[in-house]
């Protein structure tokens, strides 16, 4: 349980600092910055809808031309991401659990093996 929880905590940690960019890419959210939202999906009219840590991986990765990727901080569409001024993550949210049920669990009915042709 220790080495668990250990590393729930290295993980946590782990993922809670913003990546390194690199010279031929850039931050949607601007210096210092991340995306705090990964999964919330960033939109702009005449654009498809992406998820804002993909969208992050691609100003990283410098597929987003480095003219576009700059104008990207100011846009109010970008609230969704939730970029971080101190440049950390959103905190993790916990796993949905979904409540017991009073249904009785039953097995599958048994079907009897037949012999191949």
């Amino acid at each position: 349980l220790k080495t668990l929880l250990f590393f729930v905590c290295f993980v946590q940690s782990a993922v809670a600092e913003c990546p390194q960019i690199p010279d031929f890419g850039c931050s949607i959210c601007g210096d210092g910055k991340c995306v705090g939202a990964p999964d919330e999906i960033f939109t702009f009219p005449g654009q498809p809808e992406v998820a804002c840590g993909f969208l992050q991986e691609l100003g990283m990765t410098g597929v987003i031309p480095l003219s576009q990727c700059n104008a990207l901080p100011g846009l109010p569409e970008m609230e969704v991401c939730e970029c971080n001024p101190d440049g950390t993550l959103a905190p993790l949210s916990p796993a949905p659990v979904v409540p017991a049920t009073d249904a009785p669990v039953t097995a599958a009915p048994a079907v009897p093996a037949t012999d191949a042709p």
